[in-house]
């Protein structure tokens, strides 16, 4: 490096280092302030920023809208079980970022770094440009990619803060997706603990978002509230992984065992959502499924392994008039699981194994076991990840030999190779009701978005094949559909409301 290009970088980490000061004071005044910037959601442990007070309180002079660009900003909190140098180690490492956050990330990347962490090795005083694309599981809303500074700064008393702000405005930017100052403070409660407090203010262009998903409450599916959830799940699921002591139910599984079915677990989630956010908008081809509401989407990716294969993609979204956390409940019981669910073929379905839990009693990794009605198939076991969560929440699984899953519990190895997981998901979330109004907490009431997907392996032996297994998906799929609706509707027991009137679910 010559020395005029030596006094340009120096002179670049210099301006660098300014911004990433106001960044800092910008967040932290956002991160310690209550009164009216933010407006409370009644249950939903989130808040959303009250952009014109935000705009008098901070004098902002940048806060004119692009043209297309909307303002979206929400601060949340959780416990995560970890201490707080190990969250920062996650979330300052790229390539460990998206294992925080699996079905979040779909890409994370470090670009370029302007300062490295101090001699003490945390982090500290660190300056990374990054670009992150982040997604929600449904071809109808679209992904977000952004390219951001994030810095982090140790403050006194061991608390350690991470803050993102992109340098430009994003008019400049193909992404159209910009940060204006965001990030985490994480403040040590316990030994291996910490709170994780977290503000995403960002400006986005989302027309693509379909008109479905517009009337969900500003900031769930990308905002401060689903971060810190994820952080704090797979913080739990960790730890119980580590605990020798722990065996929730079913038959005993080895501690190997355990990390291997946590790993798969997250695979499932981050492989569904890849197959459902991360194929461009042109890869998919809608096909209106009879008897359903809304368009049934399909996709197919070819498989560069030379095995002449294509992977097809099928996804759909409606409305159910039953709130987000009946819904979730409805879906996880197993008794009307064998009425909805393909795999399960009006069988009996069982939890064999609860594998490990998050923060709560909605939050693990299970292991299912289906007992055919004819008593042929009584070999097929579930691999199942779900999660209850107001800002999306998730039931994704597959079905895996239980020769293998013996094998996988047990101390032998298994290769990565013999789990060719094509992973099914429900992804949930929250659509009206009076959260906001101070009443029900968010997901008590109101209706829910469901948002229904799956995968099939498909060989390219003939033309016809491929064209019938496209037809026999979007049947599937329409089926599917109709079931859920039905089962879900006639088991729940209260009356909704319904074109104006009032008319009973039936028992």
């Amino acid at each position: 490096m010559s020395a005029e290009d030596a006094i340009a970088a120096q002179n670049e980490t210099l301006i660098i280092a300014v911004l990433a000061e106001i960044a800092m004071r910008e967040f932290g005044s956002l991160i310690n302030t209550n009164g009216p910037l933010w407006l409370p959601v009644h249950g939903g442990s989130l808040e959303i920023l009250n952009e014109g007070a935000y705009a008098q309180e901070c004098d902002i002079t940048n806060m004119a809208n692009l043209i297309g660009f909307r303002t979206e900003a929400t601060r949340a909190e959780a416990v995560v079980l970890m201490d707080p140098q190990n969250v920062v180690e996650y979330l300052m490492d790229s390539e460990c970022y998206g294992s925080f956050c699996p079905g979040i990330l779909s890409s994370a990347k470090t670009i370029k770094v302007y300062s490295w962490p101090s001699i003490s090795g945390n982090y500290d005083g660190a300056m990374h440009l990054m670009t992150t694309e982040t997604v929600f599981p449904s071809p109808l809303v679209p992904s977000r990619k952004c390219t951001f500074l994030r810095c982090c700064r140790e403050l006194p008393g061991g608390a350690m803060v991470i803050v993102d702000m992109s340098l430009d405005d994003g008019g400049g930017s193909s992404f159209k997706c910009c940060k204006m100052p965001s990030g985490v403070l994480i403040q040590p409660i316990m030994a291996n603990s910490c709170k994780v407090t977290a503000i995403e203010h960002v400006r986005v262009v989302d027309t693509g978002l379909h008109e479905l998903y517009q009337p969900c409450l500003t900031g769930l599916m990308f905002g401060a509230r689903r971060w810190v959830e994820s952080m704090a799940r797979q913080s739990a699921r960790m730890r119980a992984l580590f605990d020798v002591n722990v065996n929730y139910s079913g038959r005993n599984v080895c501690p190997k065992g355990k990390k291997t079915l946590m790993k798969l677990a997250d695979s499932l989630v981050v492989s569904y959502a890849r197959s459902m956010a991360n194929l461009p908008v042109g890869a998919w081809t809608t096909l209106c499924g009879s008897g359903t509401e809304q368009d049934i989407k399909v996709a197919h990716k070819r498989n560069d392994d030379g095995s002449n294969t294509s992977v097809v993609s099928v996804s759909a979204s409606f409305h159910l008039p039953i709130p987000l956390r009946v819904t979730f409940d409805l879906l996880r019981n197993n008794v009307l699981r064998a009425k909805w669910d393909v795999l399960a073929s009006g069988g009996a379905v069982r939890e064999e194994n609860l594998v490990c839990k998050g923060t709560g009693s909605n939050d693990n990794v299970s292991i299912l076991h289906v007992k055919a009605a004819t008593g042929d198939k009584g070999n097929l076991m579930i691999l199942q990840n779900s999660w209850y969560d107001v800002s999306g929440s998730f039931i994704v699984y597959a079905p895996v030999d239980s020769m293998l899953i013996n094998r996988i519990i047990g101390p032998g190895d298994v290769a990565e190779g013999e789990l060719p997981l094509f992973p099914t998901g429900l992804a949930l979330l929250p659509v009206g009701g009076t959260a906001l109004q101070g009443q029900a907490p968010l997901g008590d009431d109101g209706e829910t978005i469901v948002t229904v997907g799956f995968q099939i392996l498909v060989r390219h032996a003939q033309d016809d094949v491929f064209s019938k297994t496209l037809q026999t998906a979007v049947a599937l799929m329409a089926d599917n559909i109709a079931t859920i609706k039905r089962t879900l509707i006639n088991s729940h027991p209260i009356f909704y409301r319904s074109s104006g009137s009032t008319a009973p679910f039936l028992n």
